[in-house]
């Protein structure tokens, strides 16, 4: 610990790193518990996984990318391709 966060150590109880849902939700448990949490995320919108994104007029869920894929040899696309 430096000088300079002394400040930043005597407001915050914990800092969490990533407002993905994991993120969030031990955010929302250590603040309900009294801790003062501070989350920090790098992309603009929090949620990770569990967000979504607009294309053309149609909404996608971000989360549902990361299940299928776009490689033949990802797991999950062999495995549905086969049934």
């Amino acid at each position: 610990m430096t000088k300079g966060n002394s400040s930043f150590d005597a407001e915050y109880d914990v800092v969490v790193i990533g407002a993905g849902i994991g993120g969030l939700t031990c955010a929302a448990y250590l603040a309900k518990k009294g801790m003062r949490v501070k989350v920090f995320e790098q992309h603009y919108v929090p949620g990770g996984c569990c967000t979504s994104f607009s294309r053309k007029g149609f909404r996608f869920d971000a989360g549902v990318l990361h299940l299928t894929g776009g490689n033949s040899g990802f797991y999950p696309h062999w495995k549905w391709r086969m049934s």
